[in-house]
């Protein structure tokens, strides 16, 4: 019965290693670099700091309360595994928003761009080991995770839709300046967010399409000892039958493949992409 709620224990210990680690890290960016310039984040998180402005309650009280309806609501429509988690780090978020305050370490920074993106950055950050790993602050997350699972609104455009609003009364109700810098730290926190859970690109994704595959692929599997798929191809113009060389390397290796390259097919046709996790002989998966 508790497996329903918490999974087994090596899940439970995992997870909530993961929710204590992101939300001490969301923490300190949103006490040490947010509020010392008065800046805002999205959600329940930014709406709680504009209460902390205008009336001084501390962003972790206000962030829980806001959160109480959002529970409820989400406890009729969403997994009772993910509820649970999510009530979990919405409380240990609050709480450490309040204790963080204690904490005697400060930053000064010239200037308040230099606050927005920092700040931004290590919010990212935490944000991204909690998606990461399956978990998340409750708020707006949870609001949005119903209009996708009944409504099959996308999660991003139901997010960026709320923030949008949130930051446009923060504009309205501070200055200017101080919603432009809060969608500077937001930018960054969602960019870093999807480095975090796409990964850092430390792998590439090569596909050539050579009239001399089997000297390519003979050289990338000598020079590098890395697998190659041939993958069927045929041209749409001449109808000609030929196979596509596909192989995943490391970033440094690049190199090694446009040398190979020039040296056996200086014509042939070169794609590289990006490929943000793999997984299988050879390579590791990236964890935070």
């Amino acid at each position: 019965m508790l497996e329903d709620f918490f999974g087994d224990k090596k899940y439970f210990l995992r997870t909530i290693f993961f929710i204590l680690m992101g939300d001490l890290i969301c923490s300190f960016a949103v006490v040490k670099f947010l509020v010392p310039a008065g800046l805002l984040s999205g959600g329940l998180g930014g709406i709680g700091l504009m209460i902390e402005y205008l009336t001084g309650l501390p962003t972790g009280i206000s962030v829980f309360i806001l959160n109480l309806p959002m529970m409820i609501v989400g406890a009729f429509f969403l997994k009772k595994k993910f509820m649970t988690y999510a009530f979990l780090s919405t409380f240990i978020y609050s709480f450490i928003l309040v204790a963080m305050r204690h904490i005697p370490i400060n930053f000064k920074l010239d200037n308040n761009m230099l606050y927005a993106i920092f700040g931004g950055f290590i919010n990212g950050f935490g944000m991204g080991i909690l998606f990461k790993h399956g978990a998340c602050q409750g708020g707006l997350d949870i609001l949005a995770t119903i209009f996708k699972t009944k409504l099959n609104v996308n999660i991003g455009s139901s997010l960026m839709a709320i923030n949008a609003i949130i930051i446009g009364v923060a504009s309205y109700i501070f200055s200017l300046e101080r919603g432009l810098l809060t969608i500077v730290s937001m930018y960054v926190a969602y960019k870093m967010l999807d480095k975090i859970q796409m990964g850092f690109g430390d792998t590439k994704e090569i596909m050539i399409i050579t009239s001399k595959q089997r000297e390519v692929t003979d050289r990338i599997l000598s020079d590098l000892h890395r697998g190659v798929t041939l993958l069927h191809g045929e041209g749409a113009f001449t109808h000609k039958q030929q196979n596509v060389v596909y192989c995943i390397v490391s970033t440094r290796q690049v190199v090694t493949i446009k040398r190979i390259l020039d040296e056996v097919d200086p014509s042939a046709f070169l794609i590289i992409s990006e490929a943000y996790e793999v997984k299988g002989r050879g390579f590791k998966v990236q964890e935070i």
